[in-house]
């Protein structure tokens, strides 16, 4: 049975269960390395690679997110500031890189703002256990938005974190981009004032320190995906065989996840219960 139909199959079943709704991805038969592209931070799959779409001044082409870490090679190299950072490498936060742009990209909210380079994955050793934790993604309170409106909603399993004020639907395309991680966290953040944050994915990403810095956050939709393309499929991270949750909302009741187990995105319930692995960027 081709991979393909694997996923396929599990999307029908979670529709089925009706708890989570199935994003297959995206074909990248007519993208290849050299080929133009338009957006820049694009991603595409391959059969062999992950591709971005980079910006070179005159044009914008796809390239390999390279160099890729082998499978049998653990991270082993410290990388700091003062030296060209590669896919795989420890970060200076102790996580592992995953994310290298030939040109800056934005990052609101996070220190390096409009000059991050990089995006490191904290390692598995985070929560001081060696198995990612499980929570829901916003705790149930009357502190979120209806749809399309200012009105507080009766609980934020039903309610969105952007107001209509702001243009929720604009929000919830954009949140997904890579760089938007830190803002989407943000802005559950704010969503959530008085919940402890250990009992929901941002706060518990927000609220750890390792590796000597505090600044780390939920991944977007797109920062996670290539976190489970480039570190899960290739044996790095010790990530569980699960859901993991993003930041990134995509409907009232419904955030996008990622299955580490293959390339398949879902929009999981908030009020469910997923895997959560912190990131950082820096420059």
């Amino acid at each position: 049975m081709s991979r393909f139909a694997q996923r396929l199959i599990a999307c029908i079943v979670a529709i089925a269960v009706g708890s989570l709704i199935c994003a297959l991805p995206v074909s990248a038969t007519t993208a290849k390395d050299g080929g133009a592209c338009s957006k820049v931070n694009d991603i595409q799959l391959t059969k062999k690679d992950v591709l971005i779409c980079a910006d070179y001044g005159t044009k914008r082409k796809w390239r390999k997110l390279a160099p890729l870490p082998a499978s049998t090679k653990p991270a082993s190299k410290k990388c700091t500031v003062n030296r060209q950072c590669v896919v795989g490498d420890i970060g200076p936060g102790g996580g592992i890189i995953f994310f290298v742009s030939e040109t800056a990209f934005t990052a609101p909210g996070t220190a390096c703002n409009t000059a991050c380079r990089y995006l490191e994955a904290a390692p598995n050793s985070w929560n001081g256990k060696t198995v990612d934790p499980r929570v829901i993604w916003v705790a149930d309170m009357v502190q979120c938005f209806q749809d399309r409106s200012n009105s507080p909603d009766v609980n934020c399993h039903g309610g969105g974190v952007y107001s209509s004020s702001v243009g929720q639907a604009a929000s919830r395309l954009a949140n997904t981009a890579i760089g938007m991680g830190q803002a989407n966290t943000n802005a559950i953040l704010s969503r959530q004032t008085g919940v402890s944050p250990v009992t929901f994915a941002a706060g518990l990403a927000d609220n750890l320190v390792f590796g000597g810095v505090a600044d780390w956050y939920l991944p977007s939709k797109d920062e996670l995906y290539l976190m489970s393309s480039v570190l899960r499929a290739r044996g790095f991270g010790g990530f569980s065989v699960g859901h993991y949750w993003s930041s990134s909302e995509s409907h009232p009741r419904y955030a996008w996840t990622q299955y580490f187990a293959d390339e398949t995105s879902f929009l999981s319930l908030k009020g469910g219960t997923n895997y959560v692995r912190p990131i950082r960027a820096f420059g």
